[in-house]
């Protein structure tokens, strides 16, 4: 898979503006971190509109979410342990072995919200696990579980958990 979205960066042309990246390629990880990179947070876009990454002073607290790699559920409770305190949790999944790190993960922070990031790594074959052990869990949101444009897949899939587009959307 990365290989494959690495080949895809190096052959894409240099856009200017969001259309024109979404009209030369598809949507996927590819996509998502050249608009990321090229346009998005300090990138030609954001310095034409003048937008800093500041929020102000009198929006009051705000809740952030704090990321947890796949690997530190994979290699033990450990990083997780460090996160437990978090409120709000985002674990980043990568297939094969996700049922067993959301468990992993959800016993050593049994307070955070959870949030899965599947990074397209899930597959008709294992939704089911993955879901199942998601809403054992009691994970919040999902996001992206299946490679962007096999999306319709969720249609008819049925779930209580919101899901949410990452790389589809871009």
């Amino acid at each position: 898979m990365v290989e494959g979205v690495l080949a895809e960066i190096e052959a894409a042309e240099v856009v200017a503006d969001r259309r024109a990246l979404r009209r030369a390629m598809k949507a996927g990880a590819a996509r998502n971190a050249i608009r990321l990179r090229a346009l998005g947070s300090g990138g030609n876009e954001a310095r034409q509109a003048r937008l800093g990454a500041r929020r102000p002073a009198t929006a009051g607290p705000v809740v952030t979410c704090y990321t947890e790699p796949w690997h530190a559920a994979e290699h033990g409770r450990g990083g997780a342990r460090k996160a437990a305190g978090m409120p709000l949790l985002k674990v980043k999944l990568g297939g094969d072995g996700d049922a067993e790190r959301i468990r992993a993960v959800r016993a050593a922070a049994p307070r955070a919200t959870l949030v899965v990031d599947a990074n397209e790594a899930w597959s008709e074959a294992n939704f089911a696990e993955n879901l199942s052990a998601c809403g054992k869990a009691d994970v919040a949101l999902i996001e992206q579980p299946l490679p962007a444009g096999a999306d319709d897949f969720l249609r008819g899939a049925r779930r209580s958990i919101p899901i949410c587009a990452d790389e589809s959307a871009t």
